[in-house]
């Protein structure tokens, strides 16, 4: 315990201070002793000496003598004493009577005669001494005395030898006995110290610590019931007033912090309803608005609903932007964990961006490496686009005049997006509070170009939840450069496609970033591209005769080489693609010449390679054949099952239907040649559908894969399973004539494909024929964007619902009528079935009722709602719970999808 520490800081100092004080004492006991002994031995010597002196003196005889030496050697400090003649060098007088009459140099191992002074020395000093230790001592004295005639005095020698051990031992256990008196005095003071340190102070202060203890996690407070008679009482006191106020102060914290959730939780309950509320009629609004459009219009009113359009996508901006930092304010702003290709944002943010970099004549750039735009990243795909967008959306809004560069760079670290523009730039002091909410760089600048101010300040919160950073560089009035870092890596190995297009092309446009991107993307297409910025240029390499298979030509340039161009195509017949870029040539659909490829630049990789594989089936369409091929399509959703089986029959196949697995097992016959199945369905699933099909013995019967489940493992589970390929929907016909040419090996005519290159330059187009080619060309190609309104999702893409169905306008209207019906109440039906998801039949149907109203609004061209439905579908697969936000989104799309459908019915009728 920390008291038990305690005690000994506080008991072991003052132990070793009365030790180190005993040893001390004891030390300085030992030299006194040691002084006290050496001046005891010289004092002794002398009063030997001087005794002696005297007696020998008075005493002439020799017996006398011996008399005198032996009561002075009596003393038990007196080893030997010695009388010694000096002409004889005979021991005359002695207290050891053997060597009386000896003469000394007879003498042998006897120190006090070995040593002793010559008689010339005593002479000059008659009195010499010598400390042999610490207790021997040998003096030697000069003593004049009467010979033995008594006629005259002789110096004679007197050697005495003191030894003083048992006078020191006396000493010494006096000064032992003293020293266990006084360690046993130490101890007994250390023990008194002891106890009263824990009586006195270590006691109350383990009292105190155990209350410390037991208060740090008790739920009221325990005050100290200890009275103290020192100042521990005032201790004491003041502790238990201290407890007494935390406690009142953590009742009103506790009382504030509830206070506090029930607000924030009321606030983000009251930002989603009115969210919803204000949206659901802005979405309306919005849609009659762009229905309107569409209607004859003069030039005044259609000023005014335009107006009311941008004034509306605005206003949802705003609402968006409110909601989203209201989220990241409480926490509650969740990230997706998806595969996701960045080719695929690039392709939505063009979509979302373009229209308003046209309407300023801003030039639009991507520059994103192929390499890159390939990569397969795992992260939050919307979320990643939504930084984007609002970076690129500021960019143009404060760009008056030039261009804005979206940019991507790959590295060891992660992945780093920007965004580049020439706009007004930012002083040092503006770039501080940048990313404050609710702060723009000044007032002027809320006022001139609006805004909320919450924009950055949401983007930075979402790369930081992504554990990212963002950063800006800027220069006032020449542009500033966002850096969006990301920890992303590539999630598998590049693997570059193939054999979507071969051989040579002929590129040609003035603006050197566009070509120069455009050149990239099909350079790792494996074309070998030959470019030019120059018209001059370009004529020369087309009278050279050199073959082309592919011709990219700037439409707004097409004067300048037409003849070249046409005289060219006579004699190679090369496929032809313009490319055009409406910010720069402000071109319209009218004048795009008909039956020949369009690309809108800047464009992504994936709009490239569709518009490639779209070429290649051009002109490989007129030599396939599908005649006597016979397919079971097994498909729960009837509208599905009719598109599906529309497309079918228009490629040439005999269809056979199977409204799930049970009865595809039993339809399943020697007459097919191939399956095309569904994956989620009642009663028997195409998972299982598969394997009882494989176990009939149909081992090499193609079987294809059609679900709207495009979750990361999907294909996975199905080629497992038994399946041989994997098609998403909505159907991409292009993608499915492929897949079936492959699985069917169908044999190919050897026939040319017609060419209309010189009629189509030649003529000037009617009405009927631009009106024929805005409806079916752009979207057949689906290379250029949707314009009506780039801020938001298609809520109904009529025109590719009806180039799914060859544009039979009447199945469509049966088909559209029909999900009218069956869907209508789909909203409240799923809100039903997740309110009581404890029950899991319940919520597998709400999974079967989501993923059937997906692809079945995918495949109708109900975008939006296409949209919302994957969300919650993505909820389900990570089994997650679906938030009140998803059903919102869910519902608000359910209604406009259901608006549009009777406004196209109705139309229809009208028609």
């Amino acid at each position: 315990m920390p008291l038990n520490r305690l005690s000994i800081k506080l008991v072991l100092p003052i132990c070793i201070i009365l030790l180190m004080f005993a040893v001390a004492m004891g030390f300085s006991s030992y030299r006194a002793t040691q002084s006290q002994v050496e001046l005891y031995l010289e004092q002794r010597q002398q009063n030997i000496f001087d005794t002696a002196n005297f007696a020998l003196d008075s005493n002439q005889s020799l017996a006398q003598q011996h008399k005198v030496l032996n009561l002075l050697a009596a003393a038990r400090d007196v080893k030997y004493i010695f009388l010694i003649e000096p002409e004889t060098q005979l021991i005359t007088v002695a207290n050891v009577y053997q060597l009386i009459g000896k003469p000394v140099t007879q003498i042998d191992n006897m120190p006090l005669l070995e040593k002793r002074p010559s008689f010339q020395s005593l002479q000059l000093n008659p009195h010499q001494s010598q400390l042999a230790d610490n207790y021997q001592h040998y003096s030697w004295h000069a003593l004049p005395l009467l010979n033995a005639k008594g006629n005259a005095y002789q110096t004679y020698l007197l050697a005495i030898h003191l030894d003083a051990k048992q006078s020191a031992s006396s000493v010494t256990q006096g000064l032992v006995d003293l020293s266990i008196l006084f360690l046993a005095s130490i101890v007994l003071v250390a023990i008194v110290s002891v106890l009263l340190l824990y009586q006195f102070v270590l006691t109350p202060l383990r009292i105190l610590g155990e209350s410390i203890q037991k208060n740090q996690t008790a739920a009221t407070p325990q005050l100290l019931q200890e009275d103290f008679a020192d100042d521990f009482n005032f201790l004491a006191k003041a502790y238990n007033k201290l407890l007494l106020t935390k406690n009142q102060q953590n009742a009103e914290l506790i009382k504030s912090a509830r206070a506090a959730d029930r607000a924030n939780a009321a606030k983000s309950q009251f930002l989603a309803t009115m969210s919803h509320e204000i949206r659901t009629p802005i979405n309306g609004i919005m849609g009659m608005l762009n229905l309107c459009l569409e209607t004859q219009l003069n030039d005044k009113q259609q000023h005014f609903v335009k107006g009311a359009l941008q004034s509306s996508e605005s206003l949802l901006h705003i609402i968006n932007d409110i909601l989203d930092y209201s989220k990241v304010e409480s926490g509650r702003l969740e990230l997706e964990k998806i595969e996701f290709g960045l080719d695929d944002i690039i392709e939505r943010l063009k979509i979302q961006v373009i229209n308003q970099a046209r309407q300023k004549s801003i030039d639009l750039y991507f520059a994103i490496p192929p390499e890159i735009a390939e990569m397969t990243y795992r992260g939050d795909p919307h979320r990643i686009g939504q930084v984007l967008l609002n970076l690129t959306s500021n960019a143009i809004k404060f760009t008056k005049q030039g261009s804005v560069t979206v940019r991507a760079v790959c590295s060891a670290n992660g992945l780093l997006l920007s965004v580049q523009d020439t706009g007004i730039g930012l002083t040092p002091e503006q770039k501080e509070n940048l990313f404050t909410p609710f702060t723009q760089a000044d007032s002027s600048t809320t006022r001139e170009y609006g805004g909320t101010g919450l924009g950055l300040a949401i983007c930075k919160n979402i790369v930081e939840q992504m554990c990212g950073g963002i950063e800006i560089h800027s220069r006032y009035k020449l542009g500033s450069t966002f850096n969006v870092f990301l920890p992303l890596m590539p999630e598998k190995p590049i693997t570059k496609p193939q054999g979507i297009a071969t051989g040579r092309a002929l590129l040609f446009e003035p603006n050197e970033q566009l070509k120069n991107a455009l050149r990239d993307q099909l350079n790792y297409l494996d074309l070998d591209v030959v470019d030019t910025e120059s018209p001059l240029v370009l004529n020369t390499l087309l009278s050279e005769k050199i073959s082309y298979q592919l011709l990219f030509i700037n439409l707004a340039c097409i004067e300048q080489c037409r003849e070249a161009l046409l005289n060219y195509q006579q004699q190679q017949n090369s496929r032809l693609i313009f490319i055009h870029n409406q910010a720069t040539t402000q071109l319209s659909e009218q004048e795009w010449p008909e039956e020949h490829s369009l690309l809108d630049l800047p464009c992504s990789l994936s709009q490239v390679k569709q518009l490639l594989h779209q070429t290649t089936e051009t002109h490989t369409q007129a030599k396939v054949s599908f005649a006597n091929k016979n397919i079971l399509l097994v498909e729960d959703n009837a509208i599905n099952a009719e598109i599906a089986k529309q497309i079918l029959l228009n490629m040439g196949f005999s269809v056979d239907w199977a409204e799930n697995g049970l009865v595809a097992c039993q339809k399943i016959n020697s007459q097919h040649d191939l399956v095309l199945m569904d994956i989620q369905m009642p009663i028997m699933d195409g998972l299982e559908a598969t394997a009882e099909i494989r176990k009939k013995g149909y081992s090499a019967l193609p079987i294809l894969a059609m679900t709207a489940n495009a979750m990361q493992g999907d294909r996975q589970k199905c080629i497992d399973a038994g399946m041989d390929d994997y098609l998403t929907k909505p159907i991409d016909m292009a993608k499915l004539r492929m897949m079936l040419q492959q699985w069917l090996k169908v044999e190919q005519i050897n026939e040319q494909a017609t060419k209309h290159t010189r009629s189509t330059l030649d003529k000037t187009p009617t009405q009927n024929s631009l009106t024929h080619t805005a409806s079916t060309q752009t979207h057949s190609a689906q290379v250029n964007p949707p314009q009506a309104n780039s801020t938001q999702s298609l809520i109904f893409d009529c025109a590719t619902a009806l180039e799914r169905l060859s544009g039979n306008s009447d199945l469509l209207k049966l088909l559209v009528q029909k999900f009218s019906e069956e869907f209508s109440k789909a909203g409240t039906t799923l809100a039903d079935l997740l309110h009581n998801s404890n029950n899991a039949d319940n919520l597998k149907q709400a999974q079967i009722l989501n993923h059937t109203l997906k692809g079945t609004a995918a495949n109708l061209g109900f975008d939006r709602l296409s949209e919302a439905c994957k969300k919650i579908d993505m909820k389900f697969k990570q089994e997650q719970a679906v938030a009140t936000e998803d059903l919102e989104q869910f519902n608000t799309a359910l209604a406009l999808s259901m608006q549009h459908a009777q406004q196209y019915i109705a139309q229809t009728e009208q028609a």
